[in-house]
């Protein structure tokens, strides 16, 4: 219920509003708690797209190299259960992308 409210506030402001870059991190933040309960589920696949929406989010919103939120991120992706290559992999892309 959360990230669909939070995601209807981002889609109704401008694009240049300053407060669509704090609710955008505020998402990323339901997303990390979204793949923590999917992981308690042993939903290990929706854990893992969960964290890779929040990665997505947190590179627009976030300078990588010195975020201390996407690591936060890339340590639960890593430290659960799931597929750590998988994730290895899709984090060196969106940094590639850079």
């Amino acid at each position: 219920m959360a990230r669909s409210i939070t995601q209807r506030h981002i889609d109704s402001l401008q694009l240049d509003d300053p407060r669509k870059l704090v609710l955008l991190k505020f998402l990323a933040k339901i997303k990390t708690r979204i793949g923590d309960l999917e992981c308690w589920r042993e939903d290990f696949k929706a854990a893992l797209e969960e964290y890779k929406d929040c990665i997505t989010i947190l590179m627009k919103c976030e300078d990588p190299e010195k975020s201390r939120n996407l690591s936060e991120v890339y340590i639960h992706c890593l430290s659960k259960e799931t597929s750590c290559l998988e994730m290895f992999i899709y984090i060196l892309i969106l940094m590639m992308r850079k």
